[in-house]
């Protein structure tokens, strides 16, 4: 009979326990190599990244941060934070900083740090707080800046030169008060002068008018040939010359106190075409009328307008042939822009501003009747509407009169 062989109890293992051996290895590997990803992120980082622990002591200090302040990291680990700031700012930023504990995000707070030199850099600041499992014992703040001193100073500097630029203009402006004051009152006087002047004037004008027409009535008869003349040159220079002043009163005159209304221009130009009609009819004018807008104006000085470009296109026509005037107007941008062309004699180059200054003629008074004054007016009231007026022109081939008007009102009025 056979002895069976007493055999050793085996020790038994769990089937994994390789399995987890391994597991836990690669956890710590993959630990390792985190920490040590993050580790290299904080010192490579190009902004300035630290880390303090609760009791406000640098655990991490990288390098951006060391450029930033001139400090090395070995000088700065373990100590407390109030060493970066400069010591008028202690308190201040100390207790921004004391908010992180809440597990407040911390952004776009600006704090300056005192840099090795003495220099003060303004770093504009974000920052969470890490806690423990429970969310109530905090473990460490983590901090990244950015340096906006340049900027600061940037802002500053703009700040100074917007504050300059801004006392600069005040002080241009009274500067300018003062100056229209004073023209205000120069205006004010030379307005009484000239009307004081010319109403002075009229009346021996008035006087000489009437007195050489006395002469050549009761006297004429007893004077030679050259006698008659004289008196004639007399009578016909004080009429002249009285005309004169009286249209430097009304120039000066024009305009003030002008109280603006809408104004329809075909119903302003349909009446100065019926007021001159005789005029009209007499050379055998034809006047062509667009549609036309209604304004925002004065009715009185826009009328005188019209009628002194009519006149004038009347007045300068060829011989022998029929005046032919086409007015018309557009808008564009803000404004009207009204042409009045003709078929006259037209005006050369040189003469194109000389035109509108007062007084000022091109022709002599036996060819051209007139003192020179009204296109000057047409200036002043096209001026005194927001506007500018031109001329364009040559020798023989007619003369386009364009002028613009400030609108308020596009509304075209309906068909002339």
């Amino acid at each position: 009979m056979k002895k069976n062989k007493h055999k050793p109890a085996q020790k038994r293992f769990p089937a994994d326990h390789g399995k987890a051996e391994g597991t836990l290895s690669e956890s710590e590997a993959m630990l390792r190599d985190t920490n040590a990803y993050l580790e290299n992120l904080i010192n490579y980082a190009n902004a300035p990244i630290i880390v303090w622990d609760p009791l406000f002591k640098i655990t991490r200090f990288n390098h951006a941060f060391e450029l930033l302040t001139g400090r090395k990291e070995s000088e700065v680990m373990g100590k407390s934070l109030e060493l970066l700031f400069p010591a008028e700012h202690v308190e201040n930023s100390m207790a921004l900083i004391r908010k992180t504990l809440s597990g407040e995000r911390w952004e776009t707070v600006e704090i300056k740090i005192v840099n090795t030199d003495q220099s003060v850099r303004m770093v504009l600041w974000n920052s969470a707080t890490l806690f423990e499992p429970d969310g109530t014992t905090p473990i460490a703040t983590i901090a990244q800046g950015e340096d906006i001193t340049a900027r600061k100073q940037a802002e500053d500097e703009l700040r100074l030169l917007n504050q300059t630029l801004e006392q600069r203009i005040s002080d241009r402006t009274r500067q300018l008060e003062s100056i229209n004051n004073e023209l205000a009152i120069k205006n004010k006087e030379l307005e009484q002068f000239t009307f004081i002047a010319s109403h002075d004037l009229q009346e021996p004008l008035l006087t000489l008018i009437n007195f050489t027409k006395l002469l050549r009535e009761d006297h004429g008869g007893k004077l030679d040939e050259f006698g008659n003349i004289y008196i004639d040159f007399i009578h016909n220079a004080a009429t002249r010359m009285r005309s004169l002043v009286k249209g430097l009163m009304d120039y000066t005159l024009w305009g003030k106190e002008s109280e603006k209304t809408l104004v329809d221009c075909n119903k302003i130009s349909n009446e100065v075409i019926s007021e001159m009609a005789e005029t009209i009819d007499s050379c055998k004018a034809r006047v062509n009328i667009q549609r036309l807008p209604v304004i925002s104006g004065n009715e009185a000085d826009l009328k005188m307008l019209f009628q002194n470009l009519i006149s004038n296109a009347i007045k300068f026509r060829k011989k022998n042939l029929p005046p032919e005037i086409n007015i018309s107007a557009n808008y564009h941008e803000g404004f009207w822009i009204f042409s009045f062309e003709d078929n006259g004699i037209g005006i050369q180059h040189k003469d194109k501003e000389k035109i509108f200054t007062i007084f000022k003629r091109l022709h002599n008074r036996v060819e051209y009747e007139g003192i020179g004054i009204g296109l000057a007016h047409c200036k002043k009231i096209v001026e005194l509407h927001g506007g500018k007026i031109r001329v364009e022109s040559g020798p023989g081939s007619g003369s386009t009169f364009i002028f613009t008007i400030s609108s308020v009102a596009r509304e075209a009025a309906t068909e002339a």
